[in-house]
């Protein structure tokens, strides 16, 4: 599970927006400043480490850029938390038929987005099914082993199968010899009346 420890949004540079977590590492705010001032001008979606078990993700679109921070190098999940932060910027501060928010409503610096971007962190924080993605992964593992363990188990059970296949094979061949020799004693104890053999004492 993804843990995060803080985020941002902002446009041209300026920050807007922020929030971090109570156990974020220290200097946090400080390095955001860092990575706004480094961003590039054009669109992109990039990454990077800072410090020990700490990693940044960035996505910038028209010149908004959104960012956060946590413990995973792996990008889905943070871009996947980055989207979400993108869509409910975007809904708060666009037009009425803008996709894109008015500049006009970005001048107040925006600081009253910054509980939606906690309670976002806090969400991602606490409830695992926050990421479907890894919830649906986990579970097809979870389907995946329980299907091996079914197969070790047919397997096994079929070479018991096999050795008692094989075990009345012998069996069902032990009968019939015994029932051929059966009947050739009965053919040997048979005699007709004038049979030298039948005598009367």
């Amino acid at each position: 599970m993804t843990h995060f420890f803080g985020a941002f949004a902002g446009h041209d540079k300026k920050l807007l927006a922020s929030s971090i977590t109570n156990n974020a590492p220290k200097k946090l705010a400080e390095k955001m400043q860092e990575v706004v001032n480094a961003l590039p001008d054009h669109d992109a979606k990039s990454g990077g480490k800072w410090g020990e078990g700490v990693y940044f993700h960035i996505e910038i679109q028209n010149r908004f850029f959104f960012c956060c921070f946590s413990d995973q190098e792996e990008p889905r999940v943070p871009y996947t938390f980055l989207h979400e932060l993108k869509e409910n910027f975007f809904k708060k501060y666009s037009a009425e038929g803008s996709t894109y928010p008015d500049e006009e409503k970005l001048g107040k610096n925006c600081s009253e987005f910054n509980p939606a971007i906690g309670r976002q962190l806090k969400f991602y924080n606490e409830n695992p099914d926050a990421d479907m993605i890894s919830k649906v992964s986990q579970q097809i593992k979870d389907v995946t082993a329980a299907m091996i363990t079914n197969i070790d188990d047919l397997m096994k059970r079929g070479e018991r199968l096999e050795e008692l296949e094989a075990k009345s094979q012998e069996v069902l061949a032990q009968s019939k010899t015994m029932k051929a020799g059966a009947r050739k004693v009965k053919e040997s104890q048979r005699c007709c009346g004038c049979c030298p053999c039948r005598r009367i004492c």
